[in-house]
């Protein structure tokens, strides 16, 4: 989940030092023909991956590289004539190779360029030759597994797992849930072995997260521990079980109260997190719209006081839980909706998605339902190959295109597989979802929770795992 760090904007931004030689072939009278650019990059790292870059002619559909002989090859097929000008956009599925690529333009003249049977030499109007992106200014492109843990108990213990016997798939964990009232205290309320009553208490938590995050990831991830605020139970007013008023509209803490609190409750815990995952739910997420600007403004102050910091939300995947986050959007790292409890059709054309979702009906409406009317969702182009698409990476899809959003969108989904008896939208093909992940090219995915995987064999983590190999 963490964010790649770029040592050098200035040398991004000129663009991943591509000189384009371009060659087009089978050009008969210069009307309909295949042709294709022959790109080459210069001083980039063997490690770095020029698949991740995409792209497209005018109205063209987005073209992945393939690499045919050496050489990094996008074969195109259009209508031009030799004095037809046209834009070459480059892109990006990665969001943060996208967020400094800035969809790259470059206008291209064909009718001041030289040309005969086989070879026509493209004028650039613009010049891209110095983009450079080497191993030392990003780090590898792996995916990210996160998982909620202590507070679901889901056919086994709550908070039963040691950390230490977390699968090493997970480079993410989650713990729930923090809370706060109406003066800016935060109270991780967490059950199992961490909890003030448990075997290991908060010393022990504090112990076990430090080793966790010291040993090694076996795949070279960054490992990160957020503590994610709120919960479905976390709604204005008193709670007798806790003692505490959670605060509503009237009585929120002020942004400095909350950032007062939140240093404390980090100093208490050994400053053992390195993210804050936002998961506010029913009253509280609509409280939470109305105090945005607050909580942007605490959100500040904590990425002031610790630079590293990530932050996330949890929006579930309704319209209206989409629609209250979206006053956040800039100030978090991460966007993973809740691809559960409720289907696509929460989401409708009118609001935030445009789509005919009659197009993935299936026999429990769920996420995982492929489009089953290409022109009513469309298709994805990657790397050659057309797929069709699930709901929920439509979603995603639709979701980026109408935010302009650059940020790190992921999902969270049930650790439930191939159970039929599983409640409506919470049934999950893992095997199918690996593959949607990696056609997606989709950098994070959690689940809720890891103790419900456990109780499924860990079939979640050890089938997206593969990801990793």
């Amino acid at each position: 989940m963490s964010k790649k760090k770029y040592k050098n904007i200035g040398l991004i931004l000129s663009i991943l030092s591509i000189i384009l030689l371009i060659s087009i072939y089978h050009i008969p009278n210069y009307e309909h023909f295949p042709f294709s650019f022959k790109i080459q990059f210069k001083n980039i790292s063997g490690d770095i991956n020029p698949l991740l870059l995409k792209f497209k002619i005018g109205n063209s559909i987005w073209i992945y590289p393939k690499l045919q002989d050496n050489d990094y090859i996008i074969n195109f097929e259009s209508i031009l004539a030799p004095t037809t000008q046209y834009t070459l956009k480059i892109s990006s599925d990665d969001s943060v190779i996208l967020g400094y690529i800035a969809n790259k333009e470059i206008i291209c003249n064909m009718g001041e360029t030289t040309y005969s049977d086989n070879e026509i030499n493209v004028k650039l109007e613009e010049d891209v030759t110095e983009f450079e992106l080497s191993s030392s200014d990003v780090e590898d492109f792996k995916l990210n597994i996160a998982g909620y843990y202590g507070n679901s108990e889901q056919n086994t213990v709550a908070g039963g797992i040691r950390i230490a016997d977390i699968p090493e798939e997970y480079n993410i964990i989650i713990l729930t849930f923090l809370l706060f009232d109406i003066s800016g205290s935060f109270k991780l309320v967490i059950q199992g072995l961490y909890a003030d009553y448990g075997i290991r208490n908060i010393a022990g938590l504090i112990t076990d997260i430090n080793t966790w995050k010291d040993l090694p990831d076996r795949w070279g991830r960054k490992k990160n521990v957020f503590v994610s605020i709120g919960g479905a139970t976390f709604q204005p007013g008193y709670n007798a079980n806790l003692d505490i008023t959670i605060p509503g509209e009237s009585n929120y803490p002020s942004s400095l109260n909350l950032f007062n609190g939140f240093k404390t409750f980090m100093g208490i815990y050994g400053n053992i997190f390195t993210g804050l995952d936002i998961d506010l739910e029913g009253a509280s997420r609509t409280v939470m719209k109305s105090k945005s600007s607050d909580i942007i403004e605490f959100i500040s102050k904590v990425k002031t006081q610790y630079p590293n910091f990530l932050f996330s939300i949890a929006p579930e995947a309704d319209n209206q839980a989409l629609a209250d986050y979206i006053p956040l959007f800039n100030s978090i790292d991460i966007i993973w909706p809740q691809f559960y409890n409720n289907g696509p059709n929460q989401i409708d054309g009118d609001t935030l998605i445009e789509g005919d979702w009659n197009a993935f009906n299936g026999d429990d409406w769920g996420w995982r339902n492929s489009c089953n009317d290409p022109k009513g969702c469309g298709i994805w182009q990657f790397q050659g190959s057309t797929y069709q698409k699930t709901a929920w990476q439509y979603v995603i899809e639709k979701f980026k295109d109408k935010f302009s959003i650059e940020k790190d969108i992921g999902l969270i989904v049930p650790a439930n597989c191939c159970d039929k008896a599983a409640s409506t939208y919470d049934n999950w093909d893992f095997a199918n979802l690996k593959d949607e992940i990696d056609t997606s090219k989709i950098k994070y995915v959690a689940t809720w929770c890891i103790e419900q995987d456990k109780f499924s064999n860990y079939s979640f983590s050890q089938t997206v795992g593969q990801l990793l190999n």
